[in-house]
């Protein structure tokens, strides 16, 4: 007599199934998410160096609206952990691109270019266990411009 397998029979067999292609769907959905916070990171750092290396090209030398500029004004659009503070440097730079000992003094002539950094940021994961990886340094450089100076009233612009 020929055995014929009941529907009944088949439960566990759908449910290891399912385990199995259930596992792959959510790796493959949270590496998708991790990438894509990755990807907004980097943007959005990137477009901070830029954003600052603007300012203080226009702003006064070493104004500290300079780093608020650079972090959008209120942070909101960087990652949480970003501390504008330690991340972020402004550097002022001469002719053949070498840093400036004192761009507030002496130097302020030789001023050419602004330069804005950020280093040490750490890109942490949100998935537990995968800890966090080094990102940068974004680099973003400018010519100066009016370095906060309105030529004919000799205010500050920023």
């Amino acid at each position: 007599m020929k055995r014929t397998m009941s529907y009944h029979s088949q439960h566990g067999i759908v449910l290891v199934e399912f385990a199995m292609i259930g596992l792959l769907f959510f790796i493959l959905l949270f590496a998708g998410i991790e990438c894509a916070r990755l990807a907004y990171t980097w943007t959005a750092l990137t477009e901070a160096t830029r954003l600052g290396a603007r300012a203080a090209a226009v702003c006064g030398v070493n104004q500290a609206t300079i780093k608020s500029v650079a972090q959008f004004n209120d942070g909101n659009l960087l990652p949480g952990d970003f501390n504008g503070n330690t991340n972020i440097t402004i550097r002022y730079l001469d002719i053949n691109g070498n840093v400036l000992a004192n761009p507030a003094g002496a130097d302020y002539n030789n001023i050419r270019f602004v330069e804005t950094r950020i280093d040490n940021y750490q890109y942490s994961f949100l998935v537990p266990g995968f800890g966090s990886i080094p990102l940068g340094p974004f680099s973003s450089v400018r010519p100066r411009e009016a370095l906060g100076v309105v030529p004919l009233e000799g205010s500050n612009i920023c």
